[in-house]
């Protein structure tokens, strides 16, 4: 249907697709013709071009204007807010009014005003200002500490927010809170502000995790098994925590002339004489595992630098140990997940994760979180569309306006055709690059600030929006064309000194003054001293999983078989647990089942086919007599736990899928999906899986002094079985 049309854009598609079904005329060749001639009824568009903030997709504004323009139905404008107080609509309008502008220009759209649906609760707080002089990592660092600051004073205060089923005042949690950065450069320091102020917090877009150092660790490694030749990713692998060489070592490795090529002839001479070298060791273990890169996958290759570096164990030390084990679980599932969908091995998964850790991709897409650890959400203000936060603070103010330099190929979508320009170098580039290039810097600098609008948008009761920017000289701005050159001190000058936060339903402290830079509060030498101290006692023994301890070499999970259409048993097993982890255990009602079954297939992006035997195993799940007695009784429990402890001499790490106490002895229960029929192949499942159970029961028992059961949830479509280790 596309060949019909003259000129065919990119970015057109999906409006000519709607247009080409709502009107299929064959004498039309034009995607404006169609949509000027559409009967009633067949066509709805609905948008809100002030949330256009999809650019770097090619998602552009002035198509949604020409479609708006050219289409000849009924336009109604949405202007009630169901979401924020009247004080934070009313300060949004008198902001982005003058921001955006009330009248369209070709890259922003004219601002229409909100009506709020609900009565004012506080007023907007903006803190911080110009940092004369400030560098953008200082002005980061002050910006990450005033909001951990604001973060722990709700807490600390109980601040009262409003219940969105009945509107009743209940007590802030920490998951009510979120804070909203424009991309990953903002997050270190934001993560260092937590840590240091003991916030727990949640990465909640899989950019941002894949960002994470834990997760970069594991990362560069494969990459140095994936490609020998490249001296960079050998270098950040041997540097990272797994390997933990210092620039010291490498310095002296580097002076022999070997290089750092450990599939080299040259190299494997040299290593044949160095035996004691540290440096030469983590080369030789690079080299096994890219000799054995075609037979293990990504996931037992992730699992195997975890395990050799002993990162759990290593995280002990971290003030946030068990956010570091669960991005290194999370990159093992994904590792598996990546195998069972696309098949690809090493290098292809060391692609894909690249790509992951760019701003640019899977912007959007929510990660799974523990649902029993309550924590802040940090997540990029492309991630939060659509969602609502009871407290929301906006962060990036000194991010700058300006586009990210450098663009070699741009591409603009305008007039009906498409128009390609080229650039070299600053001297050579097609005869178009420079005009498009300045247009293309506009319209950034707008879609930055339709960004900042989305964020402050999703505030429902509270709104701190942050302003510190480094300001531009007093000569600068005598230039009538100088423009601001951050979002911060757009909105300063436009807004001009901070507020402090009122809130009229409870008592509140005023914020202190702004802090400053930091200071290490302890010598360099003394925290590595420290470090590796620990690091050595730790080091005594390797880590065990108990789920090693099981004999798998009769697994099935790779299998798809007809009931779950084309999804193996391994993604359909990790889809059963993620359901029983987010349902409330306390009022499993089918409504709670089928949103958590919803929420799981969009997560873990299975498709609608397996809804139906998914909800079916869940149901068995729940019909066991012990998840009843949770819901009957109120026993207390905790999902997904991790535990560790010393057994027969080994350090021993696992995830515990639910722990219940009931009159101080406890039940460590392990969800199971395999394959059954009977109770008699459920006792023999028990049997196989009975080393893993006593594991977690013993490691319980250790940290508990209590009582521990170890207890095997056998589930199928129809039924279940309960089987003690």
């Amino acid at each position: 249907m596309i060949a019909r049309f003259s000129h065919y854009c990119f970015g057109l598609l999906q409006i000519e697709l709607a247009c080409l079904i709502a009107n299929p005329d064959p004498q039309l060749t034009s995607w404006k013709q169609l949509i000027a001639d559409i009967a009633p009824g067949r066509l709805c568009v609905v948008g809100d071009p002030k949330q256009s903030i999809y650019r770097f997709r090619r998602a552009d504004i002035e198509i949604y204007a020409a479609a708006k323009a050219a289409f000849n139905g009924k336009q109604e404008s949405l202007v009630t807010n169901f979401r924020s107080d009247a004080n934070i609509i009313n300060w949004t309008n008198q902001v982005f009014e003058q921001l955006i502008g009330v009248e369209a220009t070709p890259g922003q759209p004219a601002y229409v005003a909100l009506d709020a649906a609900h009565d004012a609760f506080t007023e907007v707080e903006t803190f911080g200002g110009p940092v004369e002089g400030g560098k953008a990592d200082e002005l980061r660092q002050l910006e990450s500490d005033a909001i951990a600051k604001r973060v722990s004073q709700a807490l600390a205060e109980g601040w009262g927010v409003r219940d969105p089923e009945n509107g009743e005042l209940r007590v802030i949690q920490p998951s009510d809170i979120a804070v909203l950065i424009p991309s990953r450069v903002s997050m270190k320091p934001l993560e260092e502000a937590f840590d240091e102020a003991g916030i727990s917090y949640r990465l909640k877009v899989r950019s941002l995790l894949f960002a994470t150092e834990e997760i970069e660790t594991v990362l560069n490694v494969l990459e140095a098994i994936d490609a020998p030749r490249s001296s960079i990713a050998v270098v950040a692998a041997l540097r990272s925590t797994v390997f933990g060489i210092d620039d010291r070592e490498l310095v002296e490795f580097f002076a022999t002339g070997v290089r750092w090529d450990y599939t080299s002839k040259k190299f494997n001479e040299y290593a044949s004489t160095a035996t004691g070298n540290r440096v030469v060791q983590a080369l030789l273990q690079l080299a096994t595992w890219h000799e054995q890169r075609f037979n293990l996958t990504p996931a037992q290759l992730c699992q195997q630098i975890v395990d050799y570096g002993e990162l759990f164990a290593e995280a002990i030390v971290r003030p946030r140990a068990r956010d570091s084990w669960r991005r290194y679980r999370f990159l093992i599932e994904n590792a598996r997940e990546f195998r069972a969908i696309q098949g690809g091995g090493l290098t292809e998964y060391v692609r894909w994760a690249k790509m992951q850790r760019s701003e640019m991709a899977s912007v959007v897409e929510p990660t799974a979180t523990e649902i029993d650890a309550d924590a802040v959400q940090v997540m990029t203000m492309h991630g939060s569309k659509g969602l609502e936060f009871p407290y929301v603070l906006v962060a990036g103010a000194p991010t700058g306006l300006r586009s990210r330099g450098g663009q070699t190929v741009i591409i603009s979508e305008l007039q009906g055709h498409t128009t390609l320009e080229v650039s070299k170098s600053k001297d050579v580039a097609t005869l178009g690059f420079d005009a498009l290039a300045a247009a293309e810097e506009v319209m950034h600098r707008e879609e930055r600030i339709r960004l900042q609008y989305v964020a402050c948008t999703r505030a429902r009761d509270y709104l701190s929006v942050s302003l510190y920017h480094k300001p531009r000289s007093a000569a600068t701005k005598k230039n009538p064309e100088s423009q601001a050159g951050s979002i911060g001190e757009l909105m300063w000058e436009f807004l001009g000194e901070s507020t402090e936060p009122i809130n009229g339903f409870v008592v509140t402290k005023s914020v202190n003054a702004e802090p400053t830079l930091k200071s290490s509060e302890i010598s360099e030498q003394e925290f590595i001293n420290g470090f590796k101290s620990k690091i050595e006692a730790l080091a005594e023994s390797r880590v065990v999983r108990p789920s090693s301890l099981v004999n798998h070499e009769h697994s099935d999970g790779l299998e798809k078989p007809d009931e779950l259409k084309g999804v193996s048993k391994i993604e359909f097993g990790t889809a059963v647990h993620r359901v029983l982890e987010i349902v409330d255990l306390y009022n499993p009602t089918s409504e709670v089942v089928e949103q958590a079954v919803e929420q799981t297939l969009s997560e873990l992006g299975i498709g609608q086919q397996v809804a139906s035997p998914l909800r079916a195993y869940v149901d068995s799940a729940l019909s066991s007599p012990t998840l009843r007695q949770i819901a009957d009784e109120k026993l207390p429990h905790l999902k997904e736990v991790q535990a560790s402890g010393k057994l027969d001499g080994q350090l021993t790490e696992g995830i515990i899928d639910l722990l219940i106490e009931n009159q101080g002895s406890y039940v460590a229960l392990d969800y199971k999906t395999d394959s059954f029929s009977d109770p008699s192949q459920a006792e023999k499942l028990g049997q196989q899986y009975s080393p893993q159970l006593k594991a977690y029961a013993e490691m319980v028992a250790q940290a508990s002094g209590s009582t521990v059961e170890a207890l095997m949830l056998a589930i199928s479509q129809d039924v279940v079985e309960e089987v003690l280790a």
